[in-house]
């Protein structure tokens, strides 16, 4: 931003965003430096599914308590935004036929 060859605000922000995923500022802002690429999500999901099948074999052929599912913490979890009943009618309903319709969850 400063100096014989500064870098304008709109060039860094767009060095920054456009990062790769294993370098040193995206894994210090974003996973706290943890490392968590495509081996590690496939691990994570390999053990839960793994977990999840025990659960249902022991469910299945023994009385008793099953334990909880086995959940990995993931770095990076981002909740998903769900849609409201409003998004969901307008998706669902023909452009000619919403007007002003409030839909409101019972």
């Amino acid at each position: 931003m400063y100096g014989p060859d500064a870098v304008g605000t709109r060039r860094l922000i767009a060095l920054v965003t456009h990062l790769p995923s294993r370098s040193a500022t995206i894994q210090a802002s974003y996973t706290g430096g943890q490392e968590w690429g495509n081996m590690e999500e496939l691990l994570a999901l390999q053990c839960e599914l793994l977990d999840t099948t025990n659960r249902l074999i022991y469910g299945a052929n023994y009385k008793g308590h099953v334990w909880k599912p086995l959940v990995i913490r993931r770095p990076v979890t981002e909740r998903p935004k769900l849609a409201t009943p409003n998004e969901i009618h307008r998706f669902f309903t023909r452009k000619e036929a919403l007007g002003d319709v409030q839909v409101t969850p019972s």
